[in-house]
This record gives structure tokens, C-alpha cells and sequence, in this order.
């Protein structure tokens, strides 16, 4: 026989018989914040009979055991979306390697594939015939299918990302570089055309300008 590694907490040998959680005891869980990382962690719930904490394991992502609500399908169902996330953090703890950047290139980066995300989500969506599939249904009841959650999240990072861009003046600075360029490549033209012994010549502006229209378009 497999030995009981959660102790029990009435010292009767037998776990104290519980109440399923009501509703509004279930939101609260559900609510809960669970400290990191998601590994083994005692129930935060204390025992009815002697009012110390509960001295059994949480369920994984959850904060309470099964005992104390973790059973309840709405606190299940935000313990599987807390694992998941746990998984996602740790694997872009390990993957993702430190990279210099400045902050407004990553800030218009991030718009930029934010923005494909919605796109390729958009049309995913777009491709599926049957508009009952993108429900699913769960022990907490009927959702949006994931393809549908990802979207909408996405929709809503690509709306905060773009108005960071706009509080950052991501444009004007974007016209910034630009001349700040343009000055740089006239400079560069102008050394190169009197080092030619020609930047005098009064044909010399038209040419160079046709050709850095050509360039631009």
C-alpha cells in the first residue's frame, strides 16, 4: 500500500470531512495568487477543527488541496492556466538569451510582430467552416476556443504596444533618424563629388537627386 504523504490535520488518521467549497469560496481561490515558483507548497487553508493550516500538499498551480477546493472546476481550470504559464516563463528562461537593444527599436519591433501575430491569427480563424469549433468546453464550462483566446489576446498586446509607441513618439523619432540619415548621405555625396573634382558642376543636383528618388522608390 502506497503510504499517505499528506498528513491529515484532526490527528485521527483519516482526513476531516469538508464541505465542497461554495461559489464564492471557489472565486476566491480561483483568485489567489500563487507564488513562484509552481513547485510542492502546503495548503494555504486552515483546518475548521483545530484552526492551524492544513498540513497537506496544494494541488499543482493551485494553493489549496484537493480537499479544501481544488477539486471546484473553476479553481482546476485556473491551476492548469497557471502551470502553463510556469512552463512558457521557464522555457523562455532557458531559451531566451539576453539581447542589446534600444528601447524604442524593440518597442516598434514588438508592434511590428505583434501586429503579424493578429494577422496570422485572424486568418487562421478566417479558414474555419465550422463556427462550432471555435468553442470549447471545459469541466469550468463553455469558452472560446484557444485559437480564439490567443487572438484576442493578441488584439489587445497589439492595441497597448501601439499606444506605448504613441506615448513614446515612436513616429517623430522615426522622422528623426530619417533626416539625421539624409544629412549623413548628403555629407558622404558631397565629399565624394568634390574629391571627383565635379560638385561644382551645375548638372551635379539634378542627377544625384533623380538617382536617390530611383533609390527610394
Amino acid at each position: 500500500m502506497t503510504p499517505d504523504l499528506h498528513p491529515d490535520t484532526n490527528g485521527t488518521g483519516t482526513a476531516p470531512s469538508v464541505k465542497p467549497p461554495t461559489q464564492e469560496n471557489a472565486d476566491r481561490m480561483e483568485r489567489e495568487p500563487v507564488s513562484e515558483p509552481l513547485g510542492p507548497r502546503q495548503c494555504s487553508a486552515k483546518s475548521k477543527q483545530s484552526g492551524e493550516r492544513c498540513k497537506r500538499w496544494a494541488t499543482p498551480g493551485a494553493s489549496v488541496c484537493a480537499t479544501h477546493g481544488s477539486k471546484a472546476p473553476q479553481v482546476k481550470a485556473a491551476a492548469e492556466r497557471r502551470l502553463e504559464q510556469d512552463r512558457a516563463q521557464r522555457a523562455a528562461a532557458t531559451f531566451g538569451l539576453p539581447v542589446d537593444v534600444e528601447p524604442h527599436a524593440a518597442l516598434l519591433d514588438e508592434l511590428h510582430r505583434t501586429a503579424g501575430h493578429v494577422a496570422w491569427l485572424g486568418d487562421l480563424i478566417q479558414l474555419v467552416e465550422d463556427p462550432g469549433r471555435l468553442t470549447q468546453y471545459t469541466e469550468a464550462g463553455r469558452r472560446p476556443d484557444v485559437w480564439v483566446e490567443m487572438y484576442q489576446a493578441e488584439r489587445k498586446h497589439l492595441a497597448a504596444v501601439a499606444t506605448a509607441c504613441i506615448k513614446a513618439g515612436i513616429e517623430e523619432r522615426r522622422v528623426e533618424i530619417a533626416k539625421q540619415q539624409a544629412d549623413v548621405l548628403v555629407s558622404v555625396l558631397r565629399g565624394v563629388l568634390d574629391d571627383l573634382g565635379v560638385g561644382d558642376r551645375p548638372d551635379v543636383p539634378a542627377v544625384v537627386a533623380r538617382h536617390l528618388r530611383a533609390v527610394a522608390s
